[in-house]
């Protein structure tokens, strides 16, 4: 199967990281990490002993929070004070103030710890005068205020002061450079905060004793002013106590009542009066509507009425209508019903007049009401100013009450225990026995830490940036073309000396089991697997640049090929530098050039090597212009005869890069073979000498990762073939495959074994 070219095109899609290239990447840098951590860790080891050693000693303060007052009792919680109460004490600790007491008590200013100019001084002196230099110095230099002001900034950074937990307890700690002066500094610093409270105890005592009093007098002004106010504004609008009701609260009352009886009757005579005339405009009878009325009379004609009707059927019955006596009882029947109705009218006209006297009584109680309203309303202002005046009279009152009781808690205080102190000191400073400062096995070790993560990054950066080759299998995975094999350099090639000076030419004929050998032979078995129904026959073997072991490697594919009984012609292709020819042909009458020139025969032009059987067609000499007849059909009738002739043709060509020849005669090969120099050709180099031969239309294109290392490469870890690569058959090998396991796992071996396995 052809193995074709496969470009890098981007596609906007992140590629993941292989950890296998991470890892070769940090393994062929190991020793510059190494370096770097090394360097790291001496450097932080270095520093540490160079800085100064300083102590710290701590002293502990027990806070003692105050006692509400009468007048802050019942304000806020305890719970809720203390904490603003212990931080603002620490602000105090920490605050300016008590730094330049203790710097004016301690006269730090003059000690060279505290004093940049003192201790350059004395560093300036000369190193016998310098010890008594240094004990005068304290009590010979002047300081000026700048110098205390640095000084007090200085004390200020090496004290701190922590609150234990949730507790009363403070830890005050100080810093210095002498372990006797770190004591001082904090006890000195905890005395004077002490002095500080007690001083501020007395001033705030003094100032406050001084309000109270004042206050007391204010408050008595203020509350008599008050009470006088409140009585005149009585006396004024003849108010009674609050809470009382006023003569014109009761009087409203009873017009409100009275209204509200008013109301009800003139509801009782509008309805009596609509069911009245509802009743006449219908036209009902009088019986009907005298029985609606609520009348006496009335009451007293309907039952002579109805006496009179019962009556009137007697007679019907027993006299007749003609009688007398039946004539007469109709005439009084027809005179009581003249006078119903005219007691109807009379009840009618009473109603309306009824009627009209409860609306005028209603009309007038509301006027009355109205009228009481407005008194109202003005009594309840008055009160409502005098509610206000009451309410300031008993305000001032309570604050009075509040400020005599305060007075007396204050002089009961005074006269038990005139101060009471916020804090005390519960442990004193003592002298540090060993430095706290710098803790040398922590930089130490940050050092090393730190170090490892920067040359771990750095290591990381230069194999992202590497644009080199460490095995065949990133080769391969790069552009996709097989890489045949990993050649060794020659140097170690198993273990043996003087391989130089014996000259490659004989190497593999003599060497036949060594790695270097087993490379070649490994890269013609992959060469001709490339295509195993039509393996490649003449092959050009190329490189990117120079230097890269491309010569070298095609006289031993090509001496690999011979030995194993093939057929084969070396063809020196590189016209600018034809060092093949120059090694191993000498006194070159014709060559290459002459024979597709025509001036020559390929028979007469080719040298053949007695040990291999291997035949070279050399340069006559270096060609600095373009052969002739290269772009001609010459060259195709040239390979079509070397086809014929050979079973396997290797063209040494130029370097695709610097030159332009090979990529012309890449078209009448079957394969190239591009010589990849291990951990020196550069990736972008690679693909451009590859873009050049595939636009020319090589059909096949593989790689040979040349001169690596297998030492190194067997460190990186397995993953290519070159990490399997043996000796195989080797007596040493043999010899030391038959220990027994036993033999090989045991941890104090004999000193042969040793050098058995050294070897």
């Amino acid at each position: 199967m052809p193995s074709q070219l496969l470009t890098q095109e981007s596609s906007g899609s992140i590629q993941p990281i292989d950890l296998k290239d991470v890892y070769v990447a940090v393994r062929r840098r190991l020793w510059l990490a190494a370096g770097i951590v090394v360097l790291g860790t001496l450097a932080s080891a270095i520093f540490s002993m160079q800085m100064t050693d300083r102590y710290v000693s701590s002293a502990q303060l027990e806070l003692r929070p105050p006692s509400p007052g009468v007048l802050e009792s019942g304000t806020q919680s305890s719970e809720n004070k203390e904490a603003p109460f212990i931080a603002t004490q620490i602000e105090i600790l920490r605050s300016r103030q008590l730094m330049e007491r203790v710097v004016a008590e301690l006269d730090l200013a003059r000690v060279p710890e505290f004093n940049a100019r003192i201790r350059d001084q004395q560093k300036r002196q000369q190193p016998i005068m310098a010890a008594y230099a240094s004990q005068d110095a304290e009590q010979k230099e002047a300081v000026t205020a700048r110098e205390i002001h640095k000084a007090v900034q200085l004390l200020g950074a090496r004290i701190e002061a922590v609150r234990q937990s949730k507790s009363y307890l403070v830890t005050v700690s100080a810093r210095s450079e002498d372990p006797a002066r770190a004591a001082q500094i904090a006890n000195g610093l905890i005395e004077a905060y002490l002095n500080f409270s007690l001083t501020t105890q007395v001033e705030d005592h003094r100032s406050t004793s001084s309000w109270l009093k004042g206050e007391l007098v204010r408050t008595q002004t203020r509350l008599k002013e008050a009470e006088t106010a409140a009585e005149t504004f009585k006396k004024q609008h003849r108010l009674a106590l609050t809470g009382q009701d006023t003569a014109a609260d009761m009087q409203l009352g009873e017009l409100t009542h009275q209204l509200a009886l008013a109301r009800a009757d003139l509801a009782k005579y509008e309805a009596r009066q609509r069911e009245v005339r509802a009743l006449i405009e219908r036209g009902e009878s009088a019986e009907t509507i005298g029985r609606a009325m609520d009348s006496r009379v009335m009451a007293d004609l309907r039952e002579r009425q109805a006496s009179l009707r019962q009556k009137q059927a007697e007679y019907s019955t027993m006299l007749g209508s003609r009688h007398p006596s039946f004539v007469a009882l109709n005439s009084e029947i027809a005179d009581l019903a003249r006078e119903i109705e005219a007691e109807i009218a009379r009840n009618v006209a009473a109603l309306d007049n009824d009627l009209s006297v409860a609306r005028s009584r209603v009309a007038s109680l509301l006027e009355s009401v109205e009228t009481f309203e407005q008194i109202d309303l003005a009594e309840e202002s008055a009160l409502s100013q005098l509610a206000v005046l009451e309410g300031r009279v008993e305000t001032e009152r309570r604050l009075l009450n509040n400020l005599l009781e305060e007075s007396r808690r204050s002089l009961v205080l005074a006269g038990q225990r005139p101060f009471d102190p916020v804090a005390r000191q519960i442990s004193e400073a003592t002298l540090p026995m060993a430095p706290a400062e710098p803790n040398r096995k922590v930089m130490v070790v940050l050092g090393f830490l730190g170090s490892g993560v920067f040359a771990f990054g750095l290591v990381f950066l230069f194999g992202i940036l590497d644009e080199t080759f460490s095995t065949g299998r990133q080769l391969q995975s790069a552009f996709g073309a097989m890489n045949l094999a990993t050649i060794p350099l020659q140097t170690q090639l198993v273990g043996q000396r003087g391989t130089r000076a014996m000259g490659i030419r004989n190497y593999l004929v003599l060497h036949r089991r060594s790695r270097f050998s087993e490379a070649f032979r490994l890269a013609h078995s992959n060469l001709v697997l490339l295509d195993v129904n039509t393996p490649p026959q003449v092959v050009m073997m190329a490189s990117a640049l120079e230097g890269e072991g491309k010569s070298t490697s095609a006289f031993c594919l090509a001496q690999t090929a011979a030995l194993g009984g093939a057929r084969t012609l070396l063809i020196d292709g590189d016209f600018r530098n034809p060092s093949l020819s120059s090694a191993l042909v000498k006194n070159v009458s014709s060559g290459f050039v002459e024979v597709l020139t025509g001036q020559c025969t390929l028979e007469e032009a080719v040298v053949a090597e007695r040990d291999s059987g291997l035949e070279i067609l050399p340069l006559k000499e270096a060609v600095y212009a373009q052969p002739l007849g290269l772009n001609s059909a010459s060259v195709q009738l040239f390979f079509d005869q070397v086809r014929q002739a050979y079973d396997f043709i290797i063209l040494d060509s130029a370097p695709i890069l610097p030159v332009g020849d090979a990529p012309i005669l890449a078209r009448w090969l079957d394969a190239t073979v591009f010589a990849v120099k291990w951990e020196a050709t550069p990736a972008s180099a690679l693909a451009s000498a590859l873009e050049r031969v595939q636009m020319a239309g090589c059909p096949r294109i593989a790689m040979l990762l040349s001169q690596a290392d297998l030492a190194r490469i067997k460190a990186y870890g397995h993953g290519d073939d070159a990490y399997y690569t043996t000796q195989y058959g080797h007596k040493k090998m043999a010899a030391k495959k038959s220990r027994s396991p036993r033999k090989r796992r045991r941890f104090f071996r004999s000193s042969k074994e040793k050098h058995q396995d050294a070897a």
